[in-house]
């Protein structure tokens, strides 16, 4: 934490950016479902002025869950076999309603998220490095998102345990 005070518009700056990027963070973080940003008026009254959360998103989060399952398994055994029991549930394709409401006005966008680890790959860097690294936490899982309405910029995200 810092003791640095902030300039009210330099902070509503932040704030605009992190709604900006809200979307983008539901899809990639593993742990979050749901955000909020509320403000104090004069008052004292607080105010819910921005939310943003998934829906329809239980393959998405089970799809989440399996990595976990995944790491897990490799920390009990060897890398082959976790990798071997899991492989083909991590290479899926599921579809996720964002919704983000802001001052009461809600926008909702479908996103179509393929998942993919590369087994080839984790294997061979297994049996490269079995010695030096916990290999588990080095398992490259990559997600494209595209946006099935408005604009077609995607994202591509790697997710790699550290």
């Amino acid at each position: 934490l810092s003791t640095q005070t902030w300039p009210l518009e330099r902070m509503r700056d932040i704030f605009r950016q992190f709604q900006h990027e809200c979307e983008h963070l539901l899809l990639f973080l593993k742990s979050v479902k749901e955000v909020e940003l509320w403000q104090e008026d004069q008052a004292g009254s607080m105010r819910k002025i921005f939310s943003a959360h998934v829906e329809k998103a239980q393959d998405f989060f089970n799809m989440r869950s399996r990595l976990s399952s995944m790491l897990d398994a490799a920390n009990r055994a060897d890398i082959r076999s976790a990798v071997e029991a899991h492989l083909s549930e991590l290479r899926c394709i599921v579809l996720v309603d964002v919704c983000l409401t802001t001052d009461g006005s809600e926008a909702r966008r479908t996103w179509l998220i393929a998942s993919h680890v590369d087994g080839d790959e984790v294997l061979k860097f297994s049996e490269q490095n079995s010695k030096e690294v916990p290999v588990s936490r080095f398992i490259p899982w990559m997600q494209l998102a595209l946006p099935l309405q408005g604009s077609c910029d995607g994202s591509l995200f790697c997710f790699l345990q550290l």
